[in-house]
């Protein structure tokens, strides 16, 4: 195994661990087995390239994330009107319903990041939601940028 393919290999060990398998259930919420572009989709490639994402990849599954790894997510937004208002939203529609459908994680050499603009609510206002549940881990996608 050459030191590059070490490196990489014990990486995934790592992010294996920080981010295990997400079960049926995290932290309460069922989780929705649906995310907004799932890595079959063959504009999977074309969506990233767009963020400048070229070469990644992507964990098996959906994964357990905290949300404290999202401490700053996102200052600006409850700094509106409408940011407060989509996030308690978002709150009340996890809370009643008790599920929550995947987030999208990217991974790169500064840390990960929730991958906004999906649709009906960026993922951003339903980490803040979780955040004002006291949820302490949703489901995602995970995505490492190896860019």
């Amino acid at each position: 195994m050459t030191s590059k393919a070490k490196n990489r290999f014990d990486e995934w060990k790592v992010m294996a661990a920080v981010y295990p398998p997400a079960g049926k259930a995290v932290d309460g919420l069922r989780v929705i087995n649906k995310i907004e572009i799932p890595d079959s989709d063959p504009s999977w490639p074309v969506y990233l390239a767009k963020l400048d994402i070229f070469f990644y990849a992507v964990m098996e599954g959906f994964r357990k994330v905290p949300v404290k790894d999202f401490p700053n997510t996102p200052k600006q937004l409850m700094m509106t009107k409408d940011g407060v208002r989509a996030a308690h939203f978002v709150a009340h529609q996890i809370q009643s319903s008790r599920s929550i459908s995947p987030l999208l994680v990217i991974v790169d050499s500064d840390g990960p990041y929730l991958l906004g603009g999906t649709m009906p609510f960026d993922d951003e206002v339903v980490c803040v939601a979780l955040k004002m549940l006291g949820v302490r881990h949703f489901p995602a996608m995970v995505v490492l940028d190896d860019n």
